[in-house]
């Protein structure tokens, strides 16, 4: 049986920005729920929320178009967050080597549920 706990180290961007511009969250995806947080989460008390989702709002996971982002390896999750924003955000997400397929695994599993 997979785990649906996964936490770690990862580079995200929104779509628009320059992938020079991405940033190093640390993100806990637990069942449905994504959180990401620009400090690691230890024992003691989490630090403050950076961002959010849902992978059951997840409409698409692709390969990112960005031809910089691509070369990293990274996707874009194309998330609808609520009826009022049909258009919702296109989250650029790149792994560390190692760990891609793991994670690709467990967000596809609930993607597509």
């Amino acid at each position: 049986m997979q785990t649906l706990l996964r936490k770690g180290w990862l580079r995200k961007n929104h779509r628009g920005k320059s992938w020079a511009t991405s940033v190093e969250r640390f993100f806990v995806s637990d069942g449905f729920q994504v959180y990401y947080y620009a400090k690691a989460v230890g024992s003691g008390k989490p630090p403050p929320v950076k961002g959010h989702f849902d992978l059951r709002n997840v409409v698409t996971m692709q390969p990112s178009t960005d031809p910089v982002a691509a070369e990293a390896g990274a996707i874009e999750l194309h998330v609808v967050f609520n009826q009022y924003e049909p258009k919702g955000k296109i989250i650029t997400i790149a792994f560390p080597k190692g760990d891609r397929a793991a994670w690709l695994e467990l967000w596809a599993s609930a993607i597509a549920q």
